[in-house]
């Protein structure tokens, strides 16, 4: 971020400013057709974005919007995937109750990575293999 755009903006810094923003990002797509396996494939330019530096209810808004305006409501099956924060998770209550919640694969093997260090913390290569 330019230093203007943060000006005046609080943060954790010893300062109590703020070196970065965080931009909240969405996404929805469709999944109509399987492959070869059966298995979903994400539909070919299906994905429209949200993006937003507000807060964490207005970039929920923004979400719930653009899959209204995509057709949420014939959606047979929504699915809401994150990283774990605590607000997508709200949001995804919020906006799409009865939603299937996955956790992305990069956050949930960094949880496993770490339980696996707690249970094998005296052996690090039973604890890498694990």
């Amino acid at each position: 971020m330019q230093p203007e755009a943060l000006a005046g903006r609080p943060g954790k810094q010893e300062d109590c400013s703020a070196p970065t923003r965080e931009a909240k990002l969405g996404n929805v797509f469709t999944q109509t057709i399987t492959g070869p396996d059966g298995d979903p494939v994400h539909d070919p330019a299906s994905t429209t974005n949200t993006g937003t530096f507000q807060g964490c209810c207005e970039a929920g808004i923004l979400l719930l919007q653009e899959a209204l305006r995509r057709g949420l409501d014939r959606a047979q099956t929504v699915v809401c995937l994150g990283d774990g924060a605590p607000w997508i998770w709200e949001n995804c209550r919020l906006n799409f109750p009865g939603a299937l919640q996955i956790l992305d694969f990069y956050h949930a093997t960094g949880h496993v990575g770490s339980l696996a260090g707690a249970l094998h913390d005296t052996d690090p290569t039973l604890a890498k293999t694990w």
